[in-house]
């Protein structure tokens, strides 16, 4: 046990270190799953869809052919990690490590009768072991760029680009991006992609060369060959692919109705009731439609956010062309843009997207994932013909499309080719937010303020705001108030920003400012300057909630968040627990259709408001209590007078001898059993008693019932 922890830690330890530095460094083709952080799989199923959808929107045929290797990864002869460590001219001591670590390596052959006796074997790469993916794809990674470079002289490499572009008529700056597409792999599977059979044969023919080197074969019989991407070729993708809403509402109805045949009552229950969570007096039972949601929706966002460049670029352009070729130039994921259905386009929008699109447009209310920076506006990196068509449909006498032409014909294809503007940076100080505790959609009251030469106070819009916007809006506050030319110093007490934005890693860091933001710590009795001016906006940040209602109201900052984040009207922008929000939304919206109708059953604001507890219904042994309460707030439970509306019995009169129709109502108030209904209505003015018979009936009706659910 020791021995083998003391002869693979060092490679584990190189592992760990190697792993960031070649994501840092680009060593790792993006398109390479693999040892690629923050990538997943659905990632690489979204670029294929991405661009089988794009093949048919621009009627270009695509070839692809599907290669899978002979052997695992773990097979592959370690030279080629020897040849990638110097060609990107990493230290001989790596190599030199990897050879010590496969020098006589005991190994035991297992076979039928049983493990043989240790041999010695050297220049193998063991199975298994942590750093057998980072060397595979290193060597993989080396032929990857290798074919790069044949195909950026062949004129039969993919290369993707917007409609617009594609026509010289650019709309947005996506408009100028070609991204070409060669190889993309999932660790010893890939996919080589071309726009002619003959380009896709030289490209394919180079990678065998390649991989003949370091031992590599391709298992022909598993290969297949694709023309025009069919994404639902790509295995596992149907898995992790949202489903069409309709589909994951049958789930659910069809999982309702498997548990409704487990309890034996004549009715099937609200399948909506039995997915609520128990605050919403419901069951606690999963949602298929609602996960299906949450998971669509943040698919869609993390496509359009994408921190690896060619997946991003790749929704982008998927993005562009759903605005510009199918929606005027709108959005189709904010306000009027939204509205409209894209049910027909399956082929030439990514189905998961047009699912997502769509459930957007069913939560209550409305979210939008709307794009954060709008900075390309004023710096006129806008189109005229993307300007022209959202001019007509805000303003009917926008110029005439005639002149956009004639500025065209000219070369004047660009917003900043007419004129520019200047525009200031912003600044902040301090933050307040109360009630400190509030939680996600609780209301709260936030609010930012900046003193100095000059004092502002702000109070920060929507639901979903924090002390965070309120310390970083005070920031910038205090950033847009200092004069520009002149070298100032700002303090706050927000710690996590001032690191941030001193951190070299980051964009903030490298950007020139006569503006020094340090920290001093908060509500210090300390007398220094720093501390007392930390002190005096704390003051007017935490005492102005009192007319926090007279505030001028301010925005929260968005330069730093994703360049398209979900945003809702009551609720400000939804900056994470993305899932959590939406499976919020869609249980209110569900709770509030349950409460307003079915005779008010659900209807939770009649009573007391205090939610249940959770144990008789997700952890109770017996569930019998719960199994009655899920079919009386459906509608669904036997009594007389329902089993005689649907026709099941004549007489809608209650079966234990009372003068009143037997609803759940009756049932549950004079009658939940019939020792208490006998001596419930003996004492009733006006109702007839029950009978010793009719008692002893009623007992060995329950008793029965209880029996046939525990058997079930």
């Amino acid at each position: 046990m020791l021995s083998n922890f003391l002869a693979n830690s060092p490679l584990s330890y190189l592992c760990h270190l190697l792993t960031p530095y070649a994501t840092r460094l680009s060593l790792i083709p993006k398109t390479q799953v693999a040892t690629q952080q923050g990538v997943q799989t659905r990632d690489l199923m979204g670029f294929l869809s991405n661009v089988s959808c794009w093949s048919n929107r621009m009627k270009q045929s695509v070839y692809a052919i599907k290669r899978d290797q002979m052997k695992g990864f773990d097979y592959l002869a370690p030279e080629g990690f020897h040849d990638a460590i110097r060609a990107y001219g990493l230290p001989e001591a790596i190599i030199d490590l990897d050879k010590a670590a496969q020098e006589n390596v005991s190994c035991r052959i297992r076979t039928a009768y049983g493990l043989t006796e240790p041999i010695l074997i050297s220049g193998v790469n063991m199975q298994g072991r942590s750093a057998s993916p980072i060397k595979s794809t290193f060597t993989t990674g080396m032929g990857h760029y290798w074919l790069n470079d044949l195909a950026a002289a062949s004129q039969d490499t993919l290369i993707i680009q917007t409609d617009a572009g594609r026509r010289n008529d650019p709309h947005l700056s996506i408009d100028n991006i070609r991204l070409p597409i060669v190889m993309v792999e999932a660790t010893d599977d890939s996919y080589i992609f071309a726009k002619t059979l003959v380009g896709l044969q030289y490209f394919c023919l180079m990678m065998e060369r390649f991989q003949f080197t370091y031992g590599w074969l391709t298992q022909w019989s598993k290969t297949a060959m694709m023309a025009q991407i069919i994404a639902a070729r790509v295995r596992a993708m149907l898995s992790l692919q949202p489903l069409r809403e309709d589909d994951a509402v049958a789930l659910d109805t069809l999982i309702a109705s498997k548990i409704h045949g487990l309890l034996g009552f004549p009715f099937a229950p609200n399948k909506d009731i039995l997915t609520l969570p128990v605050p919403f007096m419901g069951f606690e039972f999963p949602s298929i439609s609602r996960i299906n949601t949450t998971l669509a929706i943040e698919g869609l966002v993390r496509d359009l956010n994408h921190h690896v460049a060619p997946y991003r670029q790749m929704a982008l352009i998927t993005m562009a062309d759903w605005s510009c070729m199918y929606n005027n130039c709108l959005s189709p994921l904010d306000r009027s843009g939204l509205s409209l259905d894209f049910v027909h386009y399956y082929n030439r929008l990514p189905t998961a997207w047009i699912v997502a699109q769509k459930m957007l447009r069913s939560i209550k209310p409305r979210l939008y994932i709307r794009q954060t920076d709008q900075s390309h506006v004023i710096r006129g990196e806008i189109g005229l013909s993307h300007a022209a068509h959202l001019c007509s449909r805000h303003r009917p006498n926008a110029p005439h499309g005639r002149t956009w032409l004639s500025l065209r014909s000219r070369g004047i294809q660009w917003l900043r080719q007419v004129g520019d503007w200047d525009y200031d940076p912003l600044w902040a100080s301090d933050g307040s937010m109360l009630p400190a505790l509030a939680g996600l959609r609780d209301l709260k009251t936030v609010t930012a303020a900046v003193t100095g030469p000059s004092t502002a106070i702000f109070r920060i819009m929507g639901r979903n705001s924090s002390i965070l916007h309120g310390e970083l809006f005070g920031i910038i506050s205090a950033l847009t108030l200092a004069d520009e030319n002149t070298s100032a110093i700002l303090y706050t007490d927000h710690l996590n920003t001032v690191r941030l934005i001193e951190d070299h890693r980051t964009a903030l860091s490298q950007e020139k400012r006569n503006v020094a933001i340090e920290y001093t710590r908060g509500h210090a009795d300390d007398t220094s300057i720093p501390s007392r001016l930390n002190s005096e906006a704390d003051h007017y940040a935490s005492k102005s909630q009192r007319f926090s209602d007279n505030l001028p109201p301010a925005p929260i900052p968005t330069f730093f968040m994703d360049e398209y984040t979900p945003y809702s009207e009551s609720d400000g922008w939804i900056e994470s627990n993305l899932k959590e929000y939406i499976s919020l939304l869609l249980v209110e919206q569900t709770s509030m259709v349950l409460g307003t109708g079915h005779k008010f059953r659900m209807a939770t604001w009649l009573y007391d408001p205090r939610p249940p507890p959770n144990h008789p219904y997700t952890r109770a042994p017996s569930a019998y209590s719960a199994t009655v309460q899920l079919y009386a707030r459906s509608g669904q439970l036997p009594t007389a007078l329902c089993l005689a509306d649907r026709g099941r019995t004549l007489s809608a009169s209650c079966r234990f001898g009372c003068q009143t129709y037997e609803d759940p109502h009756h049932v549950f108030v004079y009658s939940t059993s019939p020792e208490i209904a006998y001596y419930t209505t003996s004492t009733l003015p006006g109702t007839q008693q029950v009978s010793d018979s009719q008692a002893e009936y009623g007992e060995m009706y329950n008793g029965a019932q209880q029996s046939a659910l525990g058997a079930n």
